[in-house]
């Protein structure tokens, strides 16, 4: 019985901390943005499957912009691809625009991003999207928040050469993608009294890709809260260094 209100009460908690931005709907942004702009729903190609994007109002198709892809944590599981906008990186882009600069890829699982088949989802995504859009190839960041964190390192792993950055946020580790990834600058942030995810998740990936000679920066806010990202995607020090990393660069 204990356990049973254990897990009960890290279910409400845990909904709350990654419901903050549930009541923000993504389509209403779009009001007044050009045709085929802002925030859209589309389907993947020979799938069932769904997934969102968010197009910047001034793209008009004749510069290549640079990308985003955004891994949701498990309540944005499913088959609505509204869902894996509503947390994280979502409503900041609606709120203060600070990614206006960047098409931003929201690939939705309806397990987890533990699942190969996923992940392999996750890809295809992207390239859907480039297929449609003009997608600079040297500047497509990876990022993800709670076990889309976790999706940060083992995507990464699966496709080494495909990403300009790595941004997990209260991640799971994965120690074995450290040699496969360490060519990729990294940025991990997480809080240090994280009660859901250990910080020492974090610790850990940050000393082992440090050790592996790696490009990599962690921030630690003094917090008991999950949700680091609701200050990181909100900080400009973010977006700055995101834009100043070059796959192979």
């Amino acid at each position: 019985m204990a356990r049973i209100l254990v897990v009960c009460v890290w279910v409400v908690v845990a909904l709350g901390l990654t419901g903050c931005g549930a009541k923000w709907d993504p389509k209403a942004f779009n009001a007044g943005a050009p045709a085929g702009t802002g925030f859209e729903y589309r389907d993947l190609p020979g799938s069932d499957r769904k997934y969102g994007v968010f197009i910047p109002h001034d793209y008009d198709g004749t510069r290549a912009y640079p990308a985003v892809v955004f891994l949701h944590g498990l309540f944005e599981n499913g088959s609505d691809p509204k869902s894996s906008m509503l947390v994280g990186l979502g409503p900041v882009v609606a709120e203060r625009k600070l990614a206006a600069g960047y098409i931003i890829v929201f690939p939705q699982a309806r397990s987890d991003w533990r699942s190969k088949d996923e992940l392999l989802l996750a890809k295809r995504v992207l390239e859907d999207v480039k297929a449609e859009y003009r997608v600079d190839g040297q500047r497509v960041t990876l990022t993800g928040v709670s076990t889309g964190g976790y999706g940060v390192w083992a995507l990464a792993q699966m496709y080494p050469n495909e990403f300009s950055a790595l941004v997990p946020m209260a991640a799971f580790d994965k120690i074995e993608a450290i040699p496969v990834v360490k060519h990729i600058p990294t940025w991990i942030w997480h809080n240090s009294g994280d009660v859901f995810v250990s910080a020492g998740n974090a610790k850990s990936m940050y000393k082992g890709l440090k050790a592996a000679g790696a490009e990599v920066r962690m921030t630690m806010n003094d917090s008991r809260a999950h949700n680091v990202w609701v200050a990181a995607y909100r900080d400009p020090a973010f977006w700055q260094w995101v834009g100043e990393q070059r796959r192979g660069g």
